[in-house]
C-alpha cells in the first residue's frame, strides 16, 4: 500500500514537469519550422542595400559592377526560397519574381534608357521598391504567427 501511494506522489510530481516540457518542446519546435530568420535577415540587408543602388541611378555612369552584385544576391535570394519546396513559400518566391527583381529590372532599363535620374524619381521609385521589400517582409514575418 505504501508503494503504491509513493508511487502515485512521484508520478503527481513529474507529471506537471514532463507537461510543461512537451509543450515547451513543441511550441520551440513549431515556431523554428514556420520562420526563416535567413530570409527575414537578407530582406532588411538588401532592403537597406537597394538605396545606395539607386541613388546610384543618378550618376552620369551606371555602376554595372553594383547592378549586378545586388541582382545577384537576389537571385541567390530566390533560390534559396524555391529550393525550400514548400507550398506555404509560393507567396515568397512571386513577391521576390514578380515583385521586387521586377521592379528593380524595369527601373535599372528605364534608367539606361532615359539617362541620369533626378532626386524625386530616384525617391519615388525607391519609395516603390521598399514597399515591395516591406511586403516580403511581411510575409516572412507573418509565417511567426
Amino acid at each position: 500500500m505504501r508503494t503504491i501511494v509513493r508511487t502515485k506522489e512521484i508520478v503527481l510530481l513529474l507529471l506537471p514537469i514532463l507537461l510543461l516540457i512537451t509543450i515547451l518542446g513543441g511550441c520551440a519546435w513549431f515556431r523554428q519550422a514556420r520562420f526563416d530568420q535567413v530570409t527575414y535577415l537578407r530582406l532588411t540587408d538588401m532592403k537597406a542595400e537597394v538605396g545606395t543602388v539607386y541613388r546610384g541611378l543618378g550618376d552620369l555612369e551606371l555602376n554595372e559592377v553594383q547592378i549586378t552584385e545586388f541582382r545577384l544576391k537576389m537571385e541567390e535570394l530566390l533560390n534559396y526560397e524555391k529550393a525550400k519546396k514548400e507550398e506555404k513559400n509560393k507567396e515568397m518566391i512571386d513577391q521576390i519574381e514578380k515583385g521586387i527583381l521586377k521592379i528593380f529590372n524595369e527601373d535599372v532599363e528605364a534608367r539606361k534608357k532615359s539617362g541620369p535620374w533626378n532626386s524625386t524619381n530616384i525617391e519615388n521609385s525607391l519609395k516603390i521598391i521598399r514597399t515591395a521589400f516591406d511586403q516580403a517582409i511581411r510575409i516572412e514575418n507573418s509565417k511567426n504567427r
